[in-house]
């Protein structure tokens, strides 16, 4: 029978961070220049939220979205920056919450990101600054809105599109992160982005962050 590994003490423990404290070109530097260095690392990383298929995983994580239909995709850089955070006691505390204000989510109107919101505690979620989505579903969301403020009947092809607009701004949940900075719409090389069509971009995200003074990045207008 293999013999069992003792826990460490808290006294070694302590006396592995002090030893890391002191060898560690990183933990050498003051404060303010570590967290200079995680914003660096962190700020890479994009997050999109997937329906799960697999009840084990929830979320995938890679560096860089090229097109409006993103797919997850293998990059030591993700890797490489989670594992910063992981490296010793002391970084793990002060990158605790580092990773949900500096990633951006890039989320669908897909009822998957309110799902995943509900795994995480309400500091986390509050942390999360940054919301990436794409053209056709701000365009949509945009043209719902616009479509429910000029209607004023009750009749049910209103009721319906009331219904459609509250579906694509409840599946966002933007209202539901209270540290939400910027909403930035993906550009699409296969979309032509006019100025007229600006107001549809950026009207229905605004309708969904309640009156909040949200930066929404639209991509440049190409004629």
């Amino acid at each position: 029978m293999a013999a069992l590994r003792r826990p460490f003490s808290r006294q070694y423990a302590d006396f592995c961070e002090e030893r890391n404290r002191q060898r560690s070109p990183l933990l050498r530097l003051p404060g303010e220049l570590r967290n200079k260095v995680y914003e660096y690392v962190l700020s890479s990383v994009t997050v999109s939220v997937f329906p799960p298929s697999d009840a084990q995983y929830r979320y995938q994580l890679h560096a860089h979205i090229s097109g409006p239909v993103a797919a997850p995709t293998a990059d030591p850089t993700v890797s490489n920056a989670m594992a910063l955070t992981r490296v010793c006691r002391q970084i793990s505390v002060e990158t605790v919450s580092l990773p949900l204000q500096l990633f951006t989510f890039y989320i669908n109107s897909d009822e998957s990101f309110p799902k995943f919101l509900n795994y995480l505690l309400p500091v986390q979620r509050d942390a999360i600054k940054t919301i990436q989505i794409s053209t056709p579903d701000a365009m949509e969301g945009g043209s719902l809105f616009h479509c429910v403020q000029r209607r004023t009947d009750n009749d049910f092809p209103s009721q319906k599109l009331h219904l459609e607009y509250l579906e694509w701004s409840m599946n966002l949940a933007l209202d539901h992160l209270e540290g939400l900075k910027q909403v930035v719409v993906e550009e699409d090389p296969q979309w032509l982005y006019l100025k007229a069509n600006e107001p549809l971009l950026r009207d229905g995200i605004g309708s969904c962050v309640m009156g909040r003074d949200i930066n929404i990045v639209l991509p440049k207008p190409t004629g």
